[in-house]
């Protein structure tokens, strides 16, 4: 240990009498205090819980934000400690919250001393799915906050700048991918279907508005909107294989995801998916303060008639642009049942062509290089 470690332990070893035995320091949070930025590090999930049992307004228990997800949580330290945070880092974790965090709480993400940590690799895919409102009231208070269901809805809520920028994320990816293709109504075939698009909003953990764009499923027909959908995941035994070489080479397991997956990859359907333009398709080219004004006349609406105010003025918007415009869906977006295997083919060129990587025929989910180093 440096003398600024030795200095650290020497101040957390408590006054005892002699004949007892000092407790035993945990000199790695000790070091964790001068994590470097972009360092790797975990934190136990159950640390965002709340300290006491949280109750709805019905008067049950909300379920803990820990239950059910990994018992670590990894991130990436982006910045030190400040006057506003002392003995705390700023961690951003994988799921792109950025957090303050005592040292004392965090680990390495090296550190294989844990059993638990061979399974932790394990990357959870969210669902396309709403979160319990119920989550939302250990950080926005006892109200349950006000889920929006449109563009419109946002934009007449406290917080709408924060839903304007969720959805700008989100919809960059779309445009930057090409993921869709605008048309005519009118130049489709008299028997072509058009779908609606869904619209997902929800809050992250942190509080951070998140928005995410989906195809309903199961409003699509096989083989007839789409074919193929078998695609291989990583197996039981191949989950053994990753563990059993962690273990016995005491090498660290790294998870990382593909920024729009989906939206790279083609999609594998012989034509295009229709759906109907979202309810924020004609606002992206707007500015902050053009918004600003539309949000001016909508609240003018919402003080008077409240929130089925806006629904009928966005019902009245999507009626008269219903028959005109539609978007064709090229790539491979999220809720198209051929989509996971159209990642896959991606993925697989990716793996080949750029990585030089095998694919194992035994486990087909594992990729493999052989390197040979020499002395020179």
């Amino acid at each position: 240990m440096n003398s600024q470690v030795e200095s650290e332990v020497a101040k957390l070893k408590l006054q005892m009498p002699e004949d007892m035995t000092h407790p035993v320091i945990d000199v790695k949070k000790v070091m964790m205090k001068d994590a470097h930025i972009g360092m790797r590090v975990k934190i136990e999930t159950k640390r965002f819980d709340a300290p006491q049992p949280e109750y709805d307004e019905n008067g049950d228990e909300m379920i803990p934000y820990s239950e059910g997800r990994p018992k670590y949580t990894f991130g990436t330290v982006t910045a030190k400690a400040d006057k506003s945070h002392k003995d705390q880092l700023r961690i951003r974790y994988d799921d792109d919250d950025e957090l303050w965090s005592h040292y004392t709480h965090l680990k390495s993400a090296d550190d294989m001393s844990d059993s638990d940590n061979i399974i932790d690799f394990i990357v959870i895919l969210v669902n396309a799915t709403q979160e319990p409102v119920q989550q939302m009231t250990k950080i926005q208070g006892k109200q349950p906050p006000v889920i929006p269901r449109s563009y419109l809805e946002c934009l007449v809520l406290p917080d709408w700048r924060d839903w304007v920028m969720a959805v700008n994320k989100e919809m960059s990816g779309w445009r930057d991918n090409q993921a869709y293709v605008e048309v005519n109504v009118a130049d489709l075939e008299g028997d072509e279907k058009i779908y609606e698009l869904g619209e997902l909003y929800s809050y992250k953990r942190s509080g951070k508005a998140k928005h995410r764009c989906i195809v309903y499923s199961n409003r699509l027909t096989k083989m007839v909107d789409y074919f193929y959908t078998i695609s291989y995941t990583l197996s039981h035994d191949g989950l053994r294989v990753f563990a059993a070489l962690s273990a016995s080479l005491r090498l660290p397991i790294h998870g990382a995801d593909a920024f729009c997956g989906y939206l790279q990859s083609k999609s594998l359907e012989a034509k295009p998916i229709y759906v109907h333009k979202p309810s924020h398709a004609n606002y992206y080219d707007m500015s902050m303060e053009q918004l600003a004004e539309l949000r001016k006349s909508l609240l003018k609406i919402y003080k008077q008639d409240g929130m089925k105010g806006i629904k009928k003025v966005y019902r009245k918007q999507k009626k008269d642009e219903e028959f005109k415009k539609a978007w064709a869906i090229v790539k491979a977006v999220y809720g198209i049942p051929g989509s996971g295997l159209a990642l896959q083919n991606t993925v697989e060129k990716a793996m080949e062509a750029d990585c030089m990587m095998t694919q194992s025929k035994v486990i087909p989910a594992i990729w493999f290089r052989n390197d040979m180093y020499t002395a020179d």
